[in-house]
């Protein structure tokens, strides 16, 4: 009697689940595509040709080509979609089993999955009685304990930089043939401070011995919020491990999404493109029976046919039990460390202050090479090392340490000190105590004369940096003009990548000749790092773009990489022309990063997560994101004008000192670039000429429209001059005086564009340099993503306070 107690009361709590669950699956909508997916959703909506659709509070899409139907989950669609889950959990364990039961599966894909979900739910209770007595005579033995298996199924957490080196301790382990119940360990090493790459030191005991080995693991990118995170790994060869946002957990989906990124590789061929292959980690642990001549392309295939048929080497591609993606760098280098390298001044710093160590002391040679303005400097850094000499000359003498201690002993400690070193480290000759006091003399002193030791230090840095720039002029001028071929060579293979910054992109050179090939544009090329977030433009007549992933690295992201091809389209006229400026306004950021070391537009960079959470938020309530955009964007553009404008007047000296070669093919896109703002500039003089009230007649309005700047300057001066003698002007000779200010300034953008043609023509191989080119670019960027009236003054808005004969401000004029 108690056993069927048991198999009814087992019953009636799994109808209860069962109901619950089904009560709250069927007040979801659900997708059907064509192919025959279901998705649940929490809410939909079109824009353009893609549905939007939210689920627990994560927005995705699909094209609207690819939807069969939407509708209410009904019981039936719910039953079938669980029973097919079901078949396919029990699929891939029950495989490895026996063939049998292989076979087994097969009649049950082919059969229908809702008659297998009820059978299942009636076998389990009659299972559950001949369980419990097993359980309770069970419990009444010792039984040995077992080590729990690894999870099979997807982490919550995103995999952290611990789980990446277990996951390659567990590589090490198997690469020496040991089981998982051999004990393992791994410690951190010490690594250079300011790096973010750590070593780490792996351990394998066998037996009583450890046998070690060394990786090193380090982040990618800036910490942008990004998709995909990735990291940097040195274990038997250079590797880019990219941990996808959401885990995935089938092997067919891990497949897809690397599978998805070819039709973008053949587009970009024969630019070299590193895209992800589970090769790349199988082929360390299983080497498949060598066949010559194997393309790599089939070499992959044929590794992801020798996975279907052994799942259980899947898990080596897993971290946390989500699938990851694995890219081979070993024949390459990371441009983002190339640039580091160039503006990496603490050595060059310290080789600066230990060879002009007399400088100290001698202000006159301390202002011939760190300049007159450094002149003060020079005097108080002679006074702070007097101070502390005299004071740790007494120390020595009570101490009977005089005789022993030479002047240039002192002055080693003093500069010893100024780069933060202990002193008693760094002279073994001097006792723990002395040292201490000598340190705490110089402490004293350094805080007392503080603003002298930050201007000395300032002086050393910006005499180091023109020094480091002269130096490694010809590699930065050569990075410049390949990154220009590269942005020449997306447009002509119609190529959006829409996430280009230093880490994603690789230099391909001779790796016998590193680093000597980088003083050569043309003895290495760049090429791409990861296309996830890449699109293809040249789509067939009449079709639409395809919607890539939204979102991009803040540094070097606008705020239409967060908006669909539908509202760039109704915003900004052409969305595809759009795509390809994003990568613009990356390489105008790559640029002046290569140049200087530094982030063009740090600043703005910080409105980015803000905006990102306005454009999510517009879509979920489904507001229009037309006004939204308009909003962001004007926000957006203007602090970028003005950082733009503040960078460039800081850093002019640096980038007018550095020349870049203009590849034909860059020299030809920058042409039609500046043909296309020519007539964008001239319809809006033609619209302002038109919409103004002072100058009526068609004559005058012709006149103005034909003008050149000069002339309309001398118009604007004539009418200010008439202002001053009749005082107060009327409103309406005010508005026109801020009409003939704004004609003036769009006047002087088409006659530097047109000259800028003009240099561009005129030569095979034209030359700009970096501050030029830059100017030109920004402009050209700011025209293609910002509307005039998002940007611009009116006739009832204040007069610009630049003038517009300055370069910067033609730069941020649209």
């Amino acid at each position: 009697m108690r056993k069927w107690k048991i198999l009814f009361g087992a019953l009636a709590l799994i109808g209860v689940a069962v109901a619950l669950l089904a009560k709250d699956q069927l007040n979801r909508d659900i997708i059907q595509l064509k192919s025959g997916r279901i998705i649940p959703v929490d809410r939909v909506w079109e824009s353009g040709a893609d549905l939007f659709y939210e689920n627990d509070q994560e927005i995705h899409f699909i094209s609207l080509a690819d939807i069969q139907s939407i509708e209410k989950q009904s019981l039936s669609i719910w039953l079938r979609t669980t029973g097919a889950q079901i078949a396919k959990i029990a699929d891939g364990p029950l495989n490895a089993i026996h063939p049998l039961v292989k076979r087994g599966l097969g009649l049950m894909h082919s059969s229908n999955p809702v008659h297998w979900l009820l059978i299942g739910t009636l076998a389990l209770p009659i299972g559950l009685v001949p369980t419990v007595r097993w359980f309770r005579k069970r419990s009444t033995k010792t039984q040995p304990v077992q080590l729990a298996a690894p999870p099979e199924g997807p982490c919550q957490d995103m995999p952290n930089r611990a789980d990446m080196v277990r996951f390659f301790l567990g590589l090490y382990r198997q690469q020496l043939g040991f089981g998982p119940e051999v004990p393992t360990d791994f410690v951190q090493l010490p690594s250079p401070p300011a790096g973010t790459h750590q070593i780490y030191e792996l351990r394998v005991k066998n037996g009583g011995e450890w046998i070690k080995r060394r990786m090193t693991l380090g982040p990618l990118g800036e910490d942008s919020g990004s998709r995909s995170k990735c990291y940097y790994v040195i274990f038997d060869q250079h590797l880019v491990v990219k941990i996808p946002p959401k885990p995935i957990a089938d092997f067919e989906d891990y497949v897809a999404s690397i599978k998805k990124e070819r039709h973008i590789v053949e587009q970009l061929r024969p630019k070299e493109c590193i895209a992800p292959r589970v090769s790349v980690i199988l082929s360390q642990i299983h080497h498949l029976p060598p066949q010559l001549g194997l393309a790599p392309d089939l070499l992959e295939e044929k590794y992801i046919a020798w996975l279907r048929k052994t799942p259980a080497y899947q898990d080596y591609l897993k971290i946390n039990g989500t699938f990851v993606f694995f890219m081979d760098l070993s024949r390459y280098y990371f441009l983002s460390h190339i640039i580091e390298s160039l503006h990496d001044l603490a050595d060059p710093i310290r080789s600066e202050i230990n060879s002009t160590a007399d400088l100290i002391r001698y202000p006159a040679k301390f202002k011939e090479r760190y300049g007159e303005q450094n002149e003060s400097v020079g005097f108080e850094i002679r006074d702070l090392y007097h101070q502390c000499e005299a004071e740790v000359r007494q120390l020595l003498k009570n101490a009977g340490k005089s005789a022993a201690v030479t002047p240039y002993r002192t002055q080693l400690w003093f500069l010893n000190f100024l780069e933060k070193k202990d002193i008693g480290a760094s002279d073994s000759a001097v006792s723990g105590p002395i040292a201490d006091q000598v340190a705490a003399i110089f402490e004293r002193w350094f805080e007392k004369y503080v603003g002298a030791v930050d201007a000395y230090l300032a002086a050393i840095r910006a005499f180091t940096a023109r020094l480091c720039l002269e130096q490694n002029r010809q590699i930065i001028s050569g990075i410049v003009t390949n990154l220009l071929e590269l942005l020449a060579w997306l447009n002509e293979r119609k190529v959006a990548m829409r996430d280009l910054k230093p880490d994603n992109l690789l230099v391909a050179g001779d790796p016998q000749n590193y680093p000597a090939f980088l003083r050569s544009a043309s003895d290495y090329s760049l090429g791409f790092i990861d296309v996830e977030t890449a699109v293809y433009l040249g789509s067939a007549e009449g079709a639409t773009t395809k919607q890539p992933l939204l979102g991009g690295t803040p540094y070097y992201a606008t705020p239409s990489h967060l908006f669909p091809n539908h509202a760039l389209q109704v915003c900004l006229n052409d969305s595809a022309w759009v795509l390809h400026f994003q990568d613009w306004y990356a390489v105008l950021v790559m640029t002046f990063k290569t140049v200087t070391g530094n982030i063009l537009f740090d600043r703005t960079a910080k409105l980015f997560g803000d905006i990102k959470n306005r454009v999510a938020d517009a879509m979920r309530q489904r507001t229009s994101l037309e006004s939204i955009m308009e909003e962001v964007s004007r926000r957006f553009w203007r602090s970028a004008a003005a950082e733009f404008r503040a960078k460039m007047k800081a850093h002019e000296s640096a980038l007018q000192s550095v020349e870049v070669d203009l590849p034909p093919t860059a020299k030809a896109l920058f042409i039609h670039v500046l043909r296309r703002d020519l007539a964008s500039i001239d319809a809006s003089v033609r619209q302002l000429v038109d919409g103004q009230r002072y100058f009526s007649s068609p004559e005058s309005r012709e006149q103005l429209q034909k003008s050149s700047r000069r002339r309309v300057c001398q118009i604007l001066k004539a009418l200010q001059t008439k202002m001053q003698l009749d005082p107060p002007a009327s409103d309406a000779l005010q508005a026109s005086e801020r009409f003939l200010h704004h004609l003036s300034i769009l006047k002087a953008l088409m006659e530097r564009k047109v000259q800028m043609i003009g240099v561009l023509e005129g030569a095979n191989l034209p030359r700009l340099n970096a501050h030029e080119l830059l100017l030109l670019m920004f402009n050209s960027v700011l025209k293609t993503m910002c509307r005039e009236d998002w940007y611009t003054f009116t006739e009832d808005t204040p007069r610009p306070m630049l003038p517009p004969d300055d370069e910067l401000s033609l730069a941020t004029t649209i």
